[in-house]
C-alpha cells in the first residue's frame, strides 16, 4: 500500500507540473470527441473552424510531452491567456520533472463532457472539454493505473490546457 502512495503522489505531483485541472467531472452531457464547441473568448464556434485533433487526441499529446520532460511543448499548449500570466522560461523552471524510470505506459479516453470553467489568474469562464482518461504509468516497471479527468478548451484553433491555481501561485513571482 504505501507504493502505491507514493505512486499517486508522484502522478499528482507530475500532473501539477503541467495539467490542466483535476477535478471530478458532474456535467449536462457527453458529446463525441469530434464535436468542439466554444472557442477562449465564450462565444460559439466560428463559422467552418476545424480543430487538427479530437480533444482526446490532444490530451494524448500533451500528456505524452510531460512524460517526457518536454515542458517548452506543453507551455506552447497552454491557453494564450495564461500564457500571458507565466512566461515560458518561468514554466519550464517551474515545472515538475519526471524522475528517471517513469514511463506513461498507456492513456485510454474514456469520456468526453461538455463543462465551463473558471480560468485561473483570469476572470473568464468558459466552455471546455472534460476528458477523462485512464492512464497506466510505470516506474521502475511497476505499474498503476488511475483515472483522471483534465480540461481542454478550444484557442486559436487548437486544444489548450490550463494551469491551476496552485500551478500559477508556484510559477508566478510574488507581488
Amino acid at each position: 500500500m504505501a507504493e502505491v502512495t507514493v505512486l499517486r503522489r508522484l502522478l499528482i505531483g507530475v500532473s501539477v507540473g503541467g495539467v490542466l485541472v483535476f477535478t471530478s467531472c458532474s456535467s449536462a452531457g457527453t458529446t463525441t470527441a469530434s464535436q468542439p464547441r466554444g472557442i477562449a473568448d465564450g462565444t460559439a464556434p466560428r463559422p467552418g473552424s476545424h480543430l487538427a485533433s479530437d480533444p482526446g487526441a490532444a490530451l494524448e499529446k500533451l500528456l505524452g510531452f510531460r512524460a517526457k520532460n518536454q515542458y517548452g511543448m506543453v507551455w506552447d499548449r497552454l491557453l494564450p491567456q495564461q500564457q500571458g500570466l507565466v512566461s515560458k522560461q518561468a514554466y519550464e523552471g517551474c515545472a515538475v520533472k519526471v524522475p528517471t524510470g517513469y514511463e506513461l505506459a498507456k492513456v485510454t479516453v474514456k469520456e468526453i463532457h461538455d463543462e465551463r470553467i473558471d480560468v485561473p489568474g483570469t476572470s473568464l469562464t468558459l466552455p471546455s472539454k472534460a476528458v477523462t482518461t485512464e492512464q497506466v504509468t510505470k516506474i521502475n516497471g511497476r505499474s498503476t493505473m488511475e483515472t483522471v479527468t483534465e480540461h481542454l478548451i478550444e484557442a486559436d484553433g487548437r486544444w489548450r490546457w490550463i494551469m491551476t491555481k496552485t500551478e500559477l501561485a508556484t510559477c508566478t513571482p510574488a507581488t
